[in-house]
């Protein structure tokens, strides 16, 4: 079953920031590119969990990590809790 992927948060913000400077300097925190973020939002790449995440986390929530790669379980992982470690 194909799930269908929104990629509307992440040209909502993108659009959103005031230039080019500030949408290269948000894909580059993400360890991405404003191009490959673009092909993104086209559709003509895939979001993996690994970017989906960092865009969700340096866009303050305002990009859905679960939008943007609905097959990944995130609502596991933010169940599960890891034992602390300690040193």
């Amino acid at each position: 079953m194909e799930v269908e992927v929104s990629t509307k948060s992440l040209a909502d913000y993108l659009n959103s920031l005031p230039n080019k400077e500030a949408k290269e300097k948000f894909a580059k925190k993400c360890g991405s590119t404003l191009g490959y973020l673009r092909l993104v939002v086209n559709k003509f790449r895939f979001c993996s969990a690994t970017l989906a995440i960092a865009l969700d986390r340096e866009s303050h929530g305002k990009v859905s990590c679960d939008e943007l790669c609905p097959n990944a379980d995130f609502d596991y992982v933010r169940r599960s809790t890891k034992p602390k470690r300690t040193a």
